[in-house]
């Protein structure tokens, strides 16, 4: 996985910590889609970031966005919920806002969760526009979130193996 610029070192360190102190295992994103298959149909949960690249192309923001689709896939595949988590600041301090959770059986198909889910993101973004971060930071789309379209990684950089994608995405 690639690692954050100096200058996100710090938060990607307290990230890390969060879940450390909190007991939450972290797993590897290589090969992870059926080792998170396996922990959802135990009942297990599971914390997944939606916001990554990836091939399910969705209108977000305005805009054509290749997001990845783990999070919808993996939750229609095993019946879990999609709680949406956001983080922002409130007078400098962190906050987290849960959304509603997001039933698979209430929708068609993955493409259906995909979208309820990223329809709960944008609101929030739309909300609170500060909260969004910049999508060109190191170790999230970069060169390729554009004015007009979030895409594909540049071709000189390969797209992630699949199963980290998945990862990535829910």
């Amino acid at each position: 996985n690639p690692r954050p610029d100096p200058s996100q070192l710090t938060r990607w360190q307290a990230w890390r910590s969060m879940f450390t102190a909190a007991g939450v295992p972290l797993i590897a994103a290589n090969g992870c889609f059926p080792v998170v298959q396996e922990l959802l149909s135990r009942g297990a949960v599971v914390v997944m970031a939606f916001d990554w690249p990836g091939s399910a192309e969705s209108m977000f923001l305005g805009r054509p966005v290749a997001l990845a689709s783990g999070t919808a896939r993996l939750s229609h595949m095993t019946g879990a919920l999609v709680v949406p988590v956001m983080r922002y600041l409130h007078r400098w301090r962190p906050r987290t806002a849960f959304g509603p959770p997001i039933d698979p059986a209430r929708h068609a198909g993955w493409p259906d969760v995909h979208v309820a889910v990223a329809a709960r993101h944008e609101q929030w973004i739309l909300d609170r526009p500060a909260a969004l971060e910049d999508p060109r930071r190191t170790a999230a789309w970069e060169a390729s979130a554009t004015a007009l379209r979030w895409g594909a990684p540049p071709a000189a950089e390969q797209a992630p193996p699949a199963a980290e994608q998945a990862h990535r995405a829910a």
